[in-house]
């Protein structure tokens, strides 16, 4: 994203693409929020039609027209009927650029005010090293037998005990005897290892292992007298009807079995059916499953996991939609 003349407007190239108009309207809400004016995306097309104070375009900048775009065929991975929907392309392609602006007209907000709260996003769609920081301390690893096989993260929760992942990390054979270790770097447990007390699933989970299930959560047993959200703290869920921000960018921080620290990605999240989300992101082998989606807010509203538990390849990952019975797979957690 670059900014470009007047001081407060944004450009975003994009690959000749259908989803365009949908990612420039995450891209508009991004920007809304890197100025503290989250509250306008729910009329921005509204503002736009009765004060010509906030103007959103998409065009192509090569005035030829195209044919249709037929049906575009997967690339890696495994759809299954009911999930067959238009993939992202896997191969790079040379079509001219789709360009969405996001403009706040001069005069809407104070200068001052504007360039006050500017922040510079974080590069989507890059796979780094996830920085030392008290808010990555609250993402660690599973472990059983020694060895780490899953992520995991801590949420808030009245007994202050509570860790999600995806259900398939913690149900199975060899189930049992398993360790949370926040924090977890080069083979060190600076908060100490967690053991796991009490794991909760869903029943779409117990009955058929439905991949729009694949949530759980767990209680952790206290150590020295203080529960794991005392020493690294935890993160809010956003979990019920209505209340997925699909389409907003959030940050997955997970760690993959191949290395001994935490990797972290930001990119804009889409919805994939009814009950799934999925992120591009590079990098996200086996072992991330359970890994948290944080938004810009620091909540977490995705796990990875659900469909293929979190996706047949490494650039693309999965969540299920925290809906209704994830939130009350929550409130049994937090009062059982």
């Amino acid at each position: 994203m670059a900014t470009v003349s007047p001081s407060w407007a944004y450009t975003l190239q994009l690959p000749h693409d259908p989803r365009a108009p949908g990612i420039a309207r995450a891209t508009l809400r991004t920007v809304l929020a890197a100025h503290d004016l989250a509250r306008l995306a729910p009329t921005a097309e509204l503002l736009a039609a009765e004060s010509g104070r906030l103007r959103i375009g998409v065009w192509d900048s090569d005035p030829t027209v195209r044919g249709s775009y037929g049906i575009l065929r997967r690339g890696r991975g495994f759809l299954s009927p009911r999930r067959a929907r238009l993939p992202s392309m896997k191969r790079p392609i040379r079509l001219p650029f789709l360009v969405a602006v996001a403009l706040l007209a001069a005069g809407s907000v104070p200068v001052a005010a504007a360039h006050t709260r500017v922040r510079t996003p974080e590069p989507l769609g890059v796979t780094a090293t996830a920085p030392v920081s008290a808010e990555n301390a609250r993402v660690g690893v599973l472990v059983r037998g020694g060895v780490h096989y899953c992520t995991a993260s801590v949420v808030h929760s009245e007994g202050r005990d509570l860790i999600v992942t995806a259900a398939h990390c913690l149900t199975g054979s060899g189930s049992g005897g398993i360790e949370f270790v926040p924090g977890y770097r080069d083979g060190r447990a600076p908060y100490g290892a967690w053991a796991v007390a009490r794991i909760y699933v869903g029943d779409g989970w117990k009955g058929r292992e439905d991949e729009d299930s694949d949530v759980a959560f767990a209680r952790v047993v206290s150590r020295g007298g203080e529960e794991v959200e005392d020493v690294v703290g935890g993160n809010r869920l956003v979990a019920g009807a209505g209340l997925s921000p699909v389409g907003e960018a959030v940050t997955v921080v997970g760690y993959p079995r191949a290395r001994e620290t935490p990797v972290a990605c930001t990119n804009i999240s889409t919805a994939y059916g009814g009950s799934q989300q999925r992120i591009e992101c590079p990098g996200y082998s086996g072992g991330t499953s359970g890994s948290p989606w944080i938004d810009a807010r620091g909540r977490v509203v995705g796990v990875l996991g659900g469909f293929q538990q979190g996706g047949a390849t490494d650039d693309v990952s999965y969540s299920v939609v925290l809906g209704g019975e994830v939130a009350a797979l929550y409130g049994e957690a937090t009062s059982g």
